[in-house]
C-alpha cells in the first residue's frame, strides 16, 4: 500500500493555507488597483503585498516540496515493512494449514496484514487444506463485517463486500449474496451472481447450494451477456448447472440460448445430446444456437441429422444458415444434395456459409466447389462458388476475370 499526498490531512491543510494567502493578497492587490490613485502610501502598500505574496509562495512551495519528500520516504518505508509483515505472517499462517501438529491460532482481531496474508494464501490451496482456511475464516469472522457492508450499504459499498467475499470464498455466506441477485441496480445483481459463481467452482459447496444458486439465478431478469457469463464462471460445477437449469419447466428461452452458448464456451462435450433435444424447439433462435454449439463441439448425438437435414430448409434465415454450417458434421457424400440446394438459396449469407462449410471439406469439396462454377449450374451457386475459391486461394484471378465476361 502507497500512501498519496492527497490522503495526508496536513498536505490538504498547508495547501489551503497557502491558497487562502495567495487569494487574500491578490484580492488587496485588485482593491487597491480598483482605487486607481497614485499615492505614495498606496504605492508603498502595494510594494509591499507583492513582497509579501512572493514570499508566502516560495515558503508555501518549499513546504509542500519538503512534505512531498517526507510522504514519499516514510511511503516507501512503510511498504517495505507491510511487506515483510505479510511474509511473517503468511508463513505462519502455512503453518497452521499445512501442518498436523499447527502452532497456537494468533488472538483475535487479527492485524490488516494478518489478513491480508491469510487472503493471499486462499488463492494457492485446495482440498483439505481449503477446509483448513474456511475454518480459520469462521474462526476470526472475516466475512462479518463484508456481510454487513452487504446488506446495508450503497451500491458501491455493497461491490466492494461481494468483492472481498469472493476472495474469502466462503459456502455459507452463499444464501446472503444470492439475495442480492434480486437487488434493483443491475450492476449489484450482475455482480452477486458472478461472485456466488465463482465461490461455487472454486469452493467444496452442497447440492443445496447448487439448488437455490439454480432458483436465485432464473427467477431475476439478468441480461443474456450477464447470464453467460455467470454460468460460465460456475468452472467444473457448470455441467452439473447447465443439465439441471435445461429441463426446467419454467426455464426461459433467453437463459435456454444463454446455458447452450456456454456448453459451447465450455466444449462440454456431455451436454450435446441434452442440446440436440431442442433441435426442434418452437424459437427460432433456440434452434439456431443448438446448430451452431453442435457444430463448434464437432459432435452429431443420435438422430440430429435429420433435424439438420429438415433445418436445411428452414423458414428462418438464421436457421438455415446455422444449419449449412452444421453439415460440416455430415459425411459429403450425404451431404451433398443439401449443399446443392444451400448454394441456391435466396440469402446470400446462406450460400456463403455452404460454399465456405463445402471448402473446409478438403479436398473432395473443393472439387465439389469447382463443379459448381461451370456455367451450366445456376447463375446464383456458380457465383458463390467462384467468390470463395478466389478469396482462399483456389481459384487463378484471370480465370475468374474471364469468366465473368
Amino acid at each position: 500500500m502507497v500512501w498519496r499526498l492527497t490522503d495526508s490531512l496536513w498536505y490538504q491543510l498547508i495547501f489551503l493555507l497557502v491558497l487562502f494567502t495567495e487569494l487574500s493578497l491578490l484580492g488587496l492587490l485588485a482593491s487597491a488597483f480598483a482605487i486607481y490613485t497614485f499615492d505614495s502610501a498606496i504605492v508603498l502598500l502595494v510594494h509591499d503585498m507583492l513582497i509579501t505574496a512572493a514570499i508566502g509562495t516560495l515558503i508555501g512551495l518549499v513546504c509542500l516540496t519538503i512534505f512531498g519528500f517526507i510522504i514519499q520516504i516514510t511511503s516507501r518505508r512503510y511498504q517495505r515493512y507491510n511487506q515483510q509483515q505479510v511474509e511473517i505472517w503468511l508463513n505462519l499462517w502455512i503453518d497452521i494449514v499445512l501442518y498436523d501438529i499447527p502452532p497456537p491460532l494468533p488472538a483475535s482481531p487479527l492485524a490488516p496484514v494478518a489478513i491480508e496474508a491469510l487472503m493471499r494464501l486462499r488463492d494457492d490451496v485446495g482440498g483439505t487444506e481449503l477446509n483448513k482456511l474456511h475454518e480459520l475464516f469462521q474462526h476470526y469472522q472475516l466475512h462479518v463485517p463484508y456481510l454487513k457492508r452487504l446488506q446495508k450499504g450503497r451500491p458501491l459499498q455493497r461491490l466492494e463486500a461481494l468483492e472481498l467475499l469472493a476472495r474469502l470464498g466462503l459456502p455459507d455466506t452463499l444464501p446472503a449474496i444470492q439475495a442480492q441477485i434480486d437487488h434493483p441496480k443491475l450492476l449489484v445483481k450482475a455482480a452477486a451472481a458472478k461472485t456466488a459463481a465463482y465461490i461455487i467452482s472454486s469452493s467444496i459447496v452442497s447440492d443445496a447450494h447448487i439448488s437455490s444458486f439454480i432458483e436465485a439465478i432464473t427467477a431475476t431478469s439478468l441480461p443474456r451477456g450477464a447470464l453467460e457469463e455467470t454460468l460460465a464462471l460456475t468452472g467444473t460445477r457448470a455441467e452439473e448447472i447447465l443439465r439441471q437449469m435445461m429441463h426446467r419447466p419454467d426455464i426461459q428461452d433467453t437463459h435456454l440460448i444463454a446455458i447452450i452458448n456456454v456448453a459451447g464456451w465450455l466444449h462440454l462435450e456431455r451436454m450435446a445430446p441434452y442440446i440436440a433435444l431442442f433441435l426442434d424447439h418452437v424459437e427460432p433462435t433456440v434452434r439456431a444456437t443448438c446448430l451452431k454449439v453442435l457444430a463448434q463441439m464437432n459432435r452429431l448425438p443420435g438422430d440430429s441429422q435429420y433435424a439438420i437435414q429438415k433445418s436445411v430448409t428452414d423458414t428462418n434465415e438464421v436457421v438455415r444458415l446455422q444449419a449449412v454450417r452444421a453439415l460440416s458434421l455430415l459425411p459429403l457424400h450425404r451431404s451433398y444434395p443439401l449443399f446443392w440446394q444451400a448454394l441456391k438459396d435466396d440469402s446470400w449469407w446462406v450460400r456463403l456459409a455452404a460454399a465456405e462449410t463445402l471448402w473446409s471439406k478438403g479436398e473432395e469439396g473443393c472439387k465439389m466447389l469447382y463443379r459448381f462454377t461451370d456455367a451450366h449450374t445456376s447463375p446464383q451457386s456458380s457465383e458463390i462458388a467462384r467468390y470463395v475459391l478466389l478469396n482462399t486461394g483456389d481459384i487463378n484471378t484471370d480465370v475468374w476475370i474471364w469468366s465473368r465476361e
